[in-house]
């Protein structure tokens, strides 16, 4: 009962004093609900990315990158090696036998 008697206490100086922390209290809800605010658009973000990235491209296509390359603009490939890639099992042809290809550079 002495604890019971203690929690009551301690809750209700806490209460009566609201009035004079309310100012102190108001920065840090709103401080708070701030960083909340952020957090939830960044994650919102990064899930409308995702789904956008999942949802883009067709399964029949690929990008070919060189070894290392982690993106298209860091990546080169000369043209032996585009035609030898364009010429390898897999690559979809049209009728007359050419591959259904292209070797696209990027310049920023």
């Amino acid at each position: 009962m002495n604890t019971l008697n203690q929690i009551v206490s301690v809750t209700s100086v806490n209460l009566r004093s609201l009035p004079q922390r309310l100012g102190t209290s108001m920065v840090i809800v709103i401080g708070i609900a701030g960083v909340v605010a952020v957090l939830v658009s960044v994650l919102a973000m990064s899930v409308g990315m995702i789904n956008t990235m999942q949802s883009a491209g067709r399964d029949d296509r690929a990008i070919v990158l060189r070894n290392g390359s982690a993106a298209e603009f860091g990546s080169v490939i000369m043209p032996a090696a585009a035609q030898e890639i364009m010429d390898s099992p897999g690559v979809k042809k049209t009728s007359d036998g050419k591959p259904i290809a292209s070797g696209n550079c990027y310049v920023l």
